[in-house]
């Protein structure tokens, strides 16, 4: 059994020449991701989310259980437009594009003519899509996001977000109270006066003359297009996305604390009563980036991987599983696709060499495994140890059954040879 205690013990007595050879590192997650999700997307009942480290979660179950993957681990991912059941389109740092069209199963890395951060993304059609980034940045395709041609923006902020109404009418928003308007799907800009230099991250429109617009403690309301804004200061300090079920039910993602509102007529109540705080996650560091809509469920993604979602229209609210948080203590292959990694908690294990993992729970503890070896003579009989007992497998890890251990006060982590 090669053991990755032993490895590491090995290069600190010969130095650390041994890393001058590896240039790049990329990570492998045994669960769903942990860091930062970006943004969120749905075609119908599959949903797409996309985050730091490259990660890419897809759930084809209204967002009952979710894969993770990470095909480009070295950019994060900011923004993704589910286009439609098969073709999605993914944006991020150093000009990253990706695409996939077998429902995100594989993705391609498509030619840029950037380098800046991509921010958010948007399709009306198939062909017709826009692409919004830092420095003023407007990418445009009409071949389904093959080829992507820079169009002039006349701004050099960054632009924050882009949302087609229909194939002729766009808007973008972005930085210093940043809101450019097009009637041409895409091909010219006009920038109007919104008379705020708050940075806008969001903008929804539903219909040629209602639109809004969010940013720091801002919601901006226009009734003609956006010649004009109404301002109203209020909601958080990371008002992050905005999207509507109909012209009258509009949600905002938001932070921190994990904020979430709903309005059920803003064209009454924008001026009295305002948007309502339907969800709030009472943790600190949460902060909502993205929402998705499908009839009445709502799925929202944000900070430390978190996922919520709503099946009542934002009424009650449930939180998806963040994946291993707690810390993993020890990792050891017995071949090349076979290992285990044990820790806080978690006890994982991966058959192909740790491209993916699955999680062990079956007849553990609640406390954490230490150590798990195997034995030298019986090719799949594993022994795990814990602060309080010991445990075995006679077929990699399934079933796992406990035993008796004579010497409770002895962590197995002291006698690794059993």
């Amino acid at each position: 059994m090669n053991s990755i205690k032993i490895y590491l013990s090995i290069i600190a007595l010969c130095g650390i020449n041994l890393f001058a050879n590896s240039q790049t590192w990329y990570r492998q997650n045994p669960k769903l991701s942990t860091e930062t999700l970006n943004d969120i997307d749905n075609s119908e009942m599959h949903f797409m989310a996309v985050g730091v480290s490259g990660a890419i979660l897809s759930s084809t179950d209204i967002g009952e259980t979710w894969s993770s993957k990470y095909p480009y681990p070295d950019q994060d991912l900011n923004g993704i437009k589910m286009i439609n059941q098969n073709l999605a389109i993914a944006v991020g740092n150093q000009g990253t594009i990706l695409r996939t069209t077998d429902k995100g199963a594989n993705w391609n890395k498509i030619n840029t003519p950037t380098s800046k951060n991509l921010n958010k993304v948007h399709f009306i059609t198939n062909s017709l899509g826009l692409i919004v980034g830092n420095d003023g940045l407007i990418l445009r395709t009409t071949n389904g996001g093959l080829s992507w041609t820079s169009i002039n923006s006349g701004v050099s902020h960054h632009l924050n977000s882009v949302f087609f109404l229909d194939a002729n009418r766009a808007y973008v928003v972005g930085n210093n109270g940043t809101f450019l308007r097009s009637a041409d799907g895409g091909s010219t800009w006009t920038k109007i006066n919104t008379s705020t230099s708050t940075n806008l991250t969001g903008v929804f429109f539903t219909s040629w003359d209602i639109g809004y617009i969010i940013g720091s403690y801002t919601f901006m309301r226009t009734v003609n297009g956006g010649d004009n804004w109404q301002r109203k200061s209020g909601g958080s300090e990371f008002n992050s996305c905005i999207k509507f079920k109909n012209a009258n039910e509009g949600y905002i993602a938001s932070g921190p604390f994990g904020r979430f509102y709903k309005c059920t007529n803003p064209l009454i109540e924008f001026n009295n009563v305002g948007w309502a705080q339907v969800k709030s996650s009472n943790e600190s560091n949460d902060r909502l980036n993205g929402l998705a809509i499908f009839n009445d469920i709502i799925i929202s993604v944000g900070s430390f991987g978190t996922i919520i979602k709503s099946t009542d229209s934002g009424k009650t609210w449930k939180q998806n599983d963040r994946g291993h948080i707690k810390a993993i203590l020890s990792i050891d292959f017995f071949d090349e696709s076979f290992g285990i990694a044990v820790g806080e908690e978690a006890l994982l294990k991966t058959q192909d060499g740790g491209k993916t993992w699955q999680e062990i729970v079956k007849g553990l503890p609640n406390d954490p495994i230490n150590t798990v070896r195997e034995d030298p003579i019986r090719k799949g009989l594993l022994y795990a140890g814990s602060e309080r007992a010991v445990y075995v497998s006679f077929d990699d890890l399934e079933p796992i059954i406990k035993h008796k251990n004579n010497n409770n006060n002895k962590n197995l982590t002291q006698n690794p040879h059993i």
